[in-house]
Parts: structure tokens; C-alpha cells; sequence
């Protein structure tokens, strides 16, 4: 099991993976994942299941004749790549840190780009602008990088712009006016860029809020950037951080929803990691997650050898008493790991 998630740590920093959990039948708890490269699993019986990955819709539930399972496309978590430190950049970074969004900065001035002024930095890129994209790619952000292009002058701004448009993106924005923003355009397409790619540069960036001070200009960026995050966002965030830890414990319990409905707060997909000692991730917080957790423990405690899932319900009724508005429904798998 821990092999199969060190393929799966490796291959989604390339891009998104497919996966496939099953929840009935022999291979319940098992998994088997594409990307773009490599076909790996759980269980070598399923090698010979490649089908399933054919025309399926992300957090759709199939039947097969091995059970019923879950099929997903898995992605990292977006990070925030700041093309510049000056004010506004700075502003955003206080957001990103505020909402657990890594970020990177990308500046050529070092009193602009140090660790006293951008803090929670996940990197500092320093360095003359043509050598930004070799020093970023060291990085292997993969392709899910949110792009905010503010640098000290248009043309470092349309040389960063241009080397992201060649690239994967999620998501890319530039501060500029309407005449500088008109004006980089048309060097795109006479560069060749087609006009669909262009298309997708928000520009001038940001929410029409009537923003006037950088704070309130990153305020506006940002609301742009979970705008189109919640909009466009096709896969599920895989938590990176959840997945060390298993791969650092000797037994733990690995629970997935695969059914909600109702009030329930966690997508399909979500994923909580339970040992003897902590929790990582959720699966909804409250009563359908604490009942998850004691029963994880349980499993732990009494040597389980054999995955399951659990339907929790929380009728309006078992809510009230709790001090809740309205009940909800989840589907947990658990898995055990070793």
C-alpha cells in the first residue's frame, strides 16, 4: 500500500492522476491510478483494469464486475507564484498565508525579495529575470501554479506572461492598464500565441470593487483567484502532507468519503489520516467525523486485517441536540495502512 502512494506522491507533482477506489466487492479499498506516464496500484490483480479509466466523469460512482468504486482525478494543491515583492505582491502573500496557500516570489531586486519581508515564502527566487523560469522549474511546481505578474516594469511583465503562456497554468493574472494590457497582446499574437490561450490572462487582474490601496488591490486579486479556482476546479486536491504522514507510520487508518449528501461540509474524496495518537485532514469535523476517528482507532487497536465503510447518518434531530441546523450523510471508506 505505502509503495502505491510514494507512485502517487511522485507522479502528481508531473500533473493530474486519475484514481480509481473500489468500495465493494474483493478489492474493497483498493486503488489503481494513471497519469500520464505510468499505470499503478495497490494490487497487481488489477493491473489488467486499465477500461476504467475510459470516459468517466470526475467524483462519479461506476459499477464494474469487481465492485462498485469511485472515480477521480486527483491534482496538487494550487501554489501562488508571485512575479514580484513590491506592495501589492506583499499584500497578497499576507492573504495566501491567511488561507494556507503556499506561494513563491520571483523578483531581480533583493531588498524586494528577502525572508524578513515575505515570511511564509515557500521559495525566494532572486536573480536577473532571464534566468526566473530556469530557477522555477528546479522547483517542480507542476501545473497547477496561479500566476500573479506585478513586476517593476512592463517589459519584465511581458517577458514573465509570455514564458507562463508556454507552460501549464491554473490560473494567470497581470496589473497593467488597458493600453499596456492592449499593447502586450498584441506582441502575443504577433509572437504566434493563439487567441483562445490569451484568452485566459486576466487582464487588468482582479474583481471590479473600486480597489485603490494595494491592500485593497490584493483583496480583489485574491477574490479573482478563488473565483476561478472554485469555477474551473475539475479534480481534487490531493493533501500532500496527509500522504507523508502515512508513509512515515507504522499502522494507520486512511479515511475517504465516497458518499455525502445533506449538510455533510467535505466534498467526495476528502481524505483524514487516523493513528493511535493524531489526526490529519477531515472529513467534515463534528459528529460524522468523530465517529469516524473513534471507530479508525478501534480498527487500529483491535489489529483489523480487513478495509471497510461506514454509512454515517446524522438525522435533523441527532443535529438539534448537537446544536446544529441540519444533519448530513457520509459514505467513509476505511483503509487500512501498514
Amino acid at each position: 500500500m505505502k509503495e502505491y502512494y510514494k507512485k502517487l506522491l511522485k507522479n502528481i507533482e508531473k500533473g493530474p492522476v486519475m484514481q480509481v477506489s473500489f468500495f465493494t466487492g474483493p478489492f474493497i479499498g483498493e486503488k489503481i491510478s494513471k497519469s500520464k506516464s505510468l499505470l499503478f496500484t495497490t494490487n497487481d490483480k488489477l493491473l489488467s483494469l486499465d477500461n476504467l479509466f475510459k470516459n468517466k466523469e470526475h467524483n462519479k460512482i461506476y459499477e464494474s464486475e469487481n465492485g462498485s468504486y469511485l472515480f477521480e482525478v486527483l491534482n496538487t494543491s494550487p501554489t501562488l507564484v508571485l512575479f514580484g515583492g513590491g506592495h501589492v505582491c506583499l499584500a497578497i502573500s499576507k492573504i495566501a498565508s491567511f488561507l494556507n496557500m503556499p506561494y513563491v516570489v520571483v523578483e531581480d531586486r533583493k531588498d524586494f525579495c528577502s525572508k524578513e519581508r515575505f515570511k511564509d515564502a515557500k521559495a525566494l527566487i532572486c536573480c536577473d529575470s532571464k534566468n526566473y523560469f530556469e530557477e522555477l522549474d528546479k522547483l517542480n511546481l507542476g501545473g497547477n501554479t496561479y500566476n500573479v505578474i506585478a513586476t517593476r516594469g512592463h517589459k519584465n511583465d511581458n517577458y514573465c506572461l509570455e514564458n507562463v503562456l508556454k507552460r501549464d497554468f491554473g490560473y494567470v493574472g497581470m496589473i497593467g492598464s488597458k493600453t499596456k494590457v492592449k499593447a502586450c497582446f498584441d506582441i502575443l499574437r504577433e509572437k504566434g500565441f493563439e487567441q483562445d490561450l490569451i484568452d485566459k490572462v486576466y487582464s487588468p487582474i482582479g474583481l471590479k470593487i473600486g480597489s485603490e490601496s494595494p491592500q485593497e488591490i490584493a483583496i480583489s486579486i485574491f477574490a479573482q483567484i478563488i473565483e476561478h479556482k472554485n469555477k474551473t476546479n475539475k479534480f481534487n486536491e490531493l493533501n500532500i502532507d496527509i500522504i507523508k504522514e502515512l508513509l512515515k507510520k507504522d499502522k494507520s487508518i486512511l479515511c475517504q468519503i465516497i458518499k455525502q449528501s445533506g449538510s455533510s461540509p467535505r466534498h467526495i474524496g476528502s481524505l483524514m489520516l487516523v493513528t493511535k495518537d493524531n489526526t490529519y485532514g477531515s472529513v467534515g469535523g463534528g459528529a460524522i467525523e468523530l465517529r469516524s476517528v473513534n471507530h479508525s482507532i478501534k480498527m487500529i487497536n483491535n489489529n483489523d486485517k480487513e478495509n471497510i465503510v461506514n454509512m454515517y447518518r446524522l438525522n435533523n434531530t441527532d443535529a438539534s441536540n448537537l446544536g446544529m441546523i441540519c444533519g448530513g450523510n457520509a459514505d467513509i471508506l476505511h483503509t487500512i495502512i501498514n
